[in-house]
């Protein structure tokens, strides 16, 4: 299960006790972060939660600190900063620290709920950008506009908007220009705009990719530790095969957002698709890889020794089924990185953990062989 699905969850069965939830969101990191923003927690002031913004430490000290916090703030929009960054320093006493710095936006959730549009977005495939105000200097004496709260939020999803009523046009005309600039360059990153009446602000805008698609042609039992691992990661699966009520297929079609025929599930693949092919038959197999030829998708992986990935290529060549030399090299057959894995369990571990590779254009080697962030690190406009 997502981090999304695990808060929908968690809220809705808080909400339907009437209890208050505090949303914990980073806004903003510096230096070494466990999490980056986006990253989202929820809290009851009873002390449960839901989502992870740290390996744990944050999260101790919230439990105690941010209500607290809120109320002190006369529960408005609150930022609340955890700096581990200088040498030396102990995080509580505890030795925890990572070294870098989080900005958390704290905020009550109410009626202009975040999680609610990026779950409808998700539903529906649609890409978010959020654009939401971290600070704002008002020392202008031109200064006339009514001024936002921190924690003003503009929502933006394709061919629907969401933000406060209250705002005063030309802030609205930024976010929204904001908000789109997001969506075009698909990233996150933090902004400074001065705005005509002289007010200072600077902005979080966050962009919530669509969760990858994966289509799994097969149905049998090392099908499903693929589907879980990559249901995990909150991906969508689709598994495409023969239905059936018991066995790895009755599971499959429990697990999975979709359980089609091969037939029905070739004629939804996009070119941003993740395609594993294990049926473990041969025409099978054949079969799905004719039917995407002339198709640049982003991951084709094939399930078997590299002998009958041989097979099955002199096949596709013999019956001038349209794949080229280039669309043969891209495909990651046998699928899955060098582990040394065994059994259903391991083998999904390598295949997943490729095609995550291949997501994040990363090459996939051991990071203590890294100089350079672990996470692509958020831009800054000025």
């Amino acid at each position: 299960m997502s981090d999304l699905s695990q808060l929908l969850v968690f809220r809705d069965r808080q909400q339907a006790t009437h209890i208050p939830l505090l949303l914990v969101t980073i806004v903003r990191t510096a230096g070494s972060t466990y999490r980056k923003p986006g990253a989202r927690l929820l809290l009851t002031s009873k002390g449960q939660h839901e989502g992870t913004i740290s390996g744990g430490c944050l999260e101790a000290d919230l439990l105690e600190t941010a209500w607290n916090r809120l109320e002190t703030n006369g529960n408005r929009p609150t930022i609340m900063r955890y700096d581990t960054s200088e040498e030396g320093e102990i995080l509580w006493g505890t030795g925890t620290g990572c070294g870098g710095r989080v900005d958390l936006l704290l905020e009550l959730l109410g009626a202009n709920d975040p999680l609610a549009f990026l779950a409808e977005a998700q539903s529906r495939d649609e890409e978010v950008a959020f654009v939401t105000v971290l600070e704002h200097d008002v020392s202008s004496p031109v200064a006339t506009n009514a001024v936002p709260s921190i924690g003003a939020r503009f929502c933006l999803r394709r061919g629907r908007s969401a933000y406060p009523k209250d705002l005063p046009d030309d802030l609205v005309a930024e976010l929204r220009n904001l908000a789109e600039q997001t969506l075009t360059q698909k990233q996150s990153f933090t902004a400074r705009q001065r705005l005509l009446d002289g007010t200072e602000f600077e902005f979080g805008c966050e962009f919530v990719p669509i969760p990858p698609h994966l289509y799994v042609f097969g149905t049998g039992r090392d099908a499903l530790p693929v589907v879980q691992q990559a249901k995990g990661l909150g991906w969508k699966v689709t598994v495409a095969g023969k239905r059936s009520t018991v066995g790895a297929a009755a599971q499959l079609q429990q697990l999975a957002d979709a359980f089609l025929t091969a037939e029905e599930a070739l004629t939804l693949i996009k070119d941003d698709s993740l395609i594993l092919v294990m049926s473990h038959n041969f025409l099978s197999d054949l079969a799905v890889l004719t039917s995407i030829a002339h198709r640049s998708i982003r991951y084709v992986g094939l399930l078997g020794p590299k002998a009958r990935r041989e097979k099955l290529i002199a096949e596709l060549e013999r019956n001038h089924t349209g794949w080229d030399r280039q669309q043969i090299d891209c495909l990651h057959a046998p699928a899955g990185l060098d582990l040394g894995a065994e059994g259903p369990a391991g083998i999904a571990l390598s295949i997943v953990a490729e095609m995550q590779a291949v997501l994040a254009g990363r090459p996939a080697r051991s990071l203590r062989l890294l100089n350079a962030p672990i996470y692509a690190t958020s831009s800054s406009v000025p």
